[in-house]
């Protein structure tokens, strides 16, 4: 007997993207940045220079933005401007660890994250999870019998299960990635769109957090614009 059950003239649901709704007046204030970005009398001077990683005035905005989810200032020495959320996945992989190198990941976990992990050819254990995300007891056994350089992390707004994790469940993973040497990489993108979500790991634990968030799940997918913050400014540099 055929368990799947379609039914008749409606089409399937996908999971595979996220489309946000739209918010506020996003298009309106689209419009006047352009307009204002082009009657500026050195818009020709900013098509020419070199914005690698952001400048610093690029950097104070995003030092802004974060605010609201760290609740507190965020060094703008620790910020790196970036492309896109993925684009920042595969740059930090490059940094943390080199192929064949482990990356812990959860049982469920981001598609894309996968996929870059996969090209660049590192080995992903995964660990279990309940309804908060990742099980320290599991991170903890996976660290000590893999050894891996990091791990990928969605403690608000878990993709795809929107498991959010509880303040102490942070701080104890935190501990165990010190313990173990471990770098944690908190992927934030649906961060700003839980009311009252407990503190980033990277306020909580920033010196073995590298912290990502981008404007295509709170702002809307063409905004193609990331934070990644570093746990210092030497590792920014």
């Amino acid at each position: 007997m055929n368990d799947t059950y379609i039914v008749p003239n409606r089409p399937e649901i996908s999971l595979v993207r996220s489309t946000p709704p739209a918010v506020g007046d996003v298009e309106g204030a689209l419009k006047r940045t352009l307009m204002q970005v082009a009657s500026d009398s050195s818009c020709a001077k900013l098509l020419q220079e070199h914005r690698s990683g952001g400048t610093r005035r690029d950097k104070e905005a995003g030092s802004n933005w974060l605010e609201r989810r760290f609740g507190e200032r965020v060094d703008p020495n620790r910020i790196i401007v970036m492309g896109s959320a993925q684009n920042a996945m595969a740059i930090l992989l490059s940094y943390l660890a080199a192929p064949g190198d482990a990356i812990v990941v959860e049982d469920l976990s981001y598609h894309g994250l996968r996929m870059i992990a996969g090209f660049r050819g590192n080995i992903l254990h995964s660990v279990g999870m309940d309804e908060e995300g990742a099980l320290p007891g599991d991170l903890s056994r996976v660290f000590r019998e893999r050894r891996p350089k990091a791990a990928f992390l969605m403690p608000t707004s878990h993709n795809p299960t929107t498991a959010i994790m509880s303040e102490e469940r942070r701080l104890a993973i935190t501990d165990i990635a010190r313990d173990n040497g471990v770098a944690l990489i908190e992927d934030d993108v649906y961060g700003g769109l839980v009311k009252s979500a407990p503190r980033p790991m990277a306020a909580l634990a920033p010196d073995v957090t590298w912290h990502l968030t981008s404007f295509a799940k709170t702002v809307g997918p063409g905004v193609r614009v990331a934070y990644l913050v570093a746990p210092t400014a030497a590792a920014e540099r």
